[in-house]
This record gives C-alpha cells, sequence and structure tokens, in this order.
C-alpha cells in the first residue's frame, strides 16, 4: 500500500502501519505530506529474489514481508539509496529515505 499525499490519508496510512512488517517513508523537500510521486522502490530477499518492485505513490509505502533479510533501494531524482534491513515476525519497521537535502 502506498500514499500519504494528504493529512486525512497520511493518518490512514499510519494507523494501518503497525500491522504491516515494513514501513518506508520518503521525505522530499518542501513537501509536508508530499504529492504524488513516483517512487521507484525494489525490495530483494537475501538471495537476491525480487520481493517487490514498483513505485509509491506518496511519500508513505507499508509492505508485509515474511521473516528475512531484505535490501531495499528506492530512487529519486537520479538519486539511489539502498537499505538493508532484517524482518523479524511481529514486529514494525520503519525506514526513512531522506531527500530533502
Amino acid at each position: 500500500m502506498s500514499g500519504g499525499i494528504d493529512k486525512a490519508q497520511a493518518a490512514a496510512m499510519n494507523r494501518a502501519a503497525p500491522s504491516y512488517s515494513l514501513e518506508l517513508e520518503f521525505l522530499l523537500p518542501g513537501k509536508a505530506y508530499g504529492v504524488p510521486a513516483y517512487i521507484p522502490v525494489t525490495i530483494k530477499d537475501s538471495a537476491g529474489n525480487i520481493m517487490l518492485d514498483r513505485a509509491s505513490d506518496g511519500p508513505l509505502m507499508l509492505v508485509q514481508l515474511p521473516e528475512g533479510r531484505y535490501s531495499v533501494t528506492a530512487q529519486n531524482a537520479g538519486k539511489t539509496e539502498t537499505v538493508d534491513v532484517n524482518v523479524v515476525p511481529g514486529q514494525h519497521k520503519t525506514l526513512a529515505f531522506d531527500w530533502k537535502g
């Protein structure tokens, strides 16, 4: 699920977030809640298998993944950032990709 482009949508996604194993936040320059954005996201498991390959529609993305280690790559304005994360059952993880500066 992705979105969060206005206050109401962001609030709804924040309420839903604890039910997902992974939350991605995309911090964009000059945007309080963001705008519809095309942020390509790829998530690979530890074996290199692609688990998710899609664009976020806004500054928030919620993903449900099974237990394991993953590499999360996001792109914005020609910049690519990759972060590794370990998903543990019953835990909610948040990763922030900061392109504000």
